[in-house]
């Protein structure tokens, strides 16, 4: 992001933290002058976003807990009268006991990217889950990352791919050790394995 914006967080009460921001437009100053690029078009696809979120951190039943929930909304421009409406969903959650730490997340971005026309729909949607164990100064973990999504016809249509409706997905498995030298100073190495099917 590169442009304005007004964030509000509420004090904390009880663990909960709920923060909400307005982004007038997405770009540096207006939507015409906008360099961000979303969605491999050369504009801005959404303005005039609301995002809200909620952290919760505390104990439960031995573990400590850090759970978030979020969600951005925003409406279309002026220029692509069509375009769909913003509507992304969001969370996380972490578990951590001694050693131990396990986390996972999940979005939806809907047809956020897509155009009120089309026929078929786009769609884009994911989740990760991943989890460490410390040894003295060493940790290890490992992870999986899963997304997928649906062209629609408009993109479909401007990138020339050869179906709107085919989902289009992809995964990350990795696993990894690191290693504290001290000092602030760290060191790791990751192994990670990549596959596609578009």
């Amino acid at each position: 992001y590169n442009g304005h914006r007004v964030v509000y967080t509420a004090p904390s009460i009880n663990g909960i933290t709920v923060s909400a921001s307005y982004t007038p437009t997405q770009s540096q100053s207006n939507i015409e002058s906008g360099s961000r690029t979303a969605n491999n078009f050369s504009d801005t696809n959404h303005q005039e976003t609301i995002e809200v979120g909620a952290s919760w951190s505390g104990e439960f039943e031995g573990l400590t807990v850090t759970a978030s929930v979020g969600s951005k909304n925003g409406n279309g421009i002026a220029a692509w009268p069509d375009g769909n409406d913003l509507s992304v969903l969001s969370g996380v959650i972490q578990l951590s006991q001694g050693d131990w730490t396990i986390g996972y997340m999940v979005y939806e971005n809907g047809d956020s990217y897509g155009q009120s026309t089309d026929s078929t729909k786009a769609a884009s949607s994911g989740w990760g889950t991943a989890a460490t164990y410390d040894i003295g100064n060493i940790t290890v973990g490992a992870g999986y990352v899963y997304q997928e999504a649906v062209n629609g016809e408009t993109y479909n249509t401007s990138t020339g791919d050869d179906s709107p409706s085919q989902v289009r997905s992809s995964n990350v498995t990795m696993i990894g050790i690191a290693y504290a030298l001290g000092g602030g100073v760290n060191t790791y190495v990751q192994l990670s394995d990549y596959d596609n099917n578009d």
